[in-house]
């Protein structure tokens, strides 16, 4: 296992079982133990989106774009965080 690899894991497990801020706290101390860490960094936004904290998401979608540019899932997240400021709940419900 890669060094740096289990500070993520009690992340994980709170986002496995509901517990967003707790994983985000979580997904947190990882990142300002490596900050560049782009598997770090892709948790913490994708856990970001998922909990619809904007400004941690745009914050988190810069650093991703500049330590892992070449990352496939950048345009989606780029895509969920436009919505994510747009904030139109009435697309959020659906019947």
């Amino acid at each position: 296992s890669k060094p740096g690899g289990v500070p993520c894991l009690p992340g994980e497990v709170f986002r496995n079982l509901g517990e967003k801020h707790e994983a985000v706290r979580c997904l947190r101390k990882a990142h300002e133990l490596e900050p560049n860490n782009p598997k770090f960094l892709d948790a913490l936004l994708a856990m970001a989106v998922e909990a619809q904290d904007r400004f941690l998401a745009e914050r988190t979608l810069k650093r991703l774009q500049e330590a892992n540019p070449g990352n496939q899932k950048l345009e989606e997240y780029a895509k969920q965080v436009e919505v994510l400021k747009q904030d139109k709940p009435e697309e959020r419900a659906s019947s």
